[in-house]
Parts: structure tokens; sequence; C-alpha cells
């Protein structure tokens, strides 16, 4: 095996040397920590826009005032949405999987499952009180 041969066996395997793609898609992770299921939502969900959506959607199921109750739900389903956007959108360049491939990147399940729970929370809380407003 010749070191051209041997060079390009090496370029593929993923290492922590070789993350570029990890470098771009979160440039705060180091290298040599694999992110996993359990760890993703913590990733995902420090994100200061998305942690503002879920004190907007707390805000709004717990005071009674329906704009709040509104913003909440808009909140936690802009909250799912951008959440699970890895579940149900296509990786044309193949990104996501490489990133997963390096170690940066996790199915988001725990979070979107957080997300859908917060949402479905919103939503019953501003149904409950709206129905017994008008009793």
């Amino acid at each position: 095996m010749g070191p051209l041969r041997r060079g390009l066996i090496l370029a593929a395997l993923p290492a922590p040397a070789f993350a570029e793609v990890c470098q771009q898609v979160r440039p705060l992770w180091s290298p040599g920590i694999d992110v996993t299921i359990w760890s993703e939502p913590l990733y995902t969900l420090t994100n200061p826009l998305l942690f503002i959506m879920i004190v907007i959607a707390l805000a709004g199921s717990v005071f009674r005032h329906i704009a709040l109750q509104m913003a909440g739900i808009l909140a936690s389903s802009f909250l799912l949405m951008f959440v699970s956007h890895r579940l149900w959108a296509t990786d044309h360049l193949g990104i996501w999987a490489r990133a997963t491939r390096e170690g940066c990147l996790a199915p988001p399940y725990v979070a979107t499952a957080f997300a859908a729970a917060l949402t479905v929370y919103t939503i019953t809380r501003a149904a409950r009180r709206i129905l017994s407003q008008r009793k």
C-alpha cells in the first residue's frame, strides 16, 4: 500500500483533525467530546432565541391574558419547528450527516419531544382557560 492510498484512506476517516464541518455547524464544540442524544438538547436549547421562546411559552401558559397565551402558543410552535428542523428537512449537501459522523451533532429526538410537549401544554392550557371563560 503506497503513501497516496494510505493518505486517502486516513483522510476518509472522521477524526477531530478533519473537523471542518463541525467548525461551521458548531464553532464552540471542542473535538474529542462526542455529542450524544442526551447532550444534544443542551446545545440546542441554550441558543438565546430558543431560550426566549421557552420563556414566552411558559409565561403564556402561566398568565391569564389572552395575548400572552397566544404569544405562548406561537412561541412554542416556532420552537418545535426550529428544534425539529433536522428531522423533517432534507439534507441535500450532507452537512448534518458529516457533522453527525464527526461527533458534533446528534439526532434531536429529546429536544423535539420537549418542544412538542411544551406546545401541547401551552395549547391545552390556553384552550382550558378560554373554555372556562365562556361558561
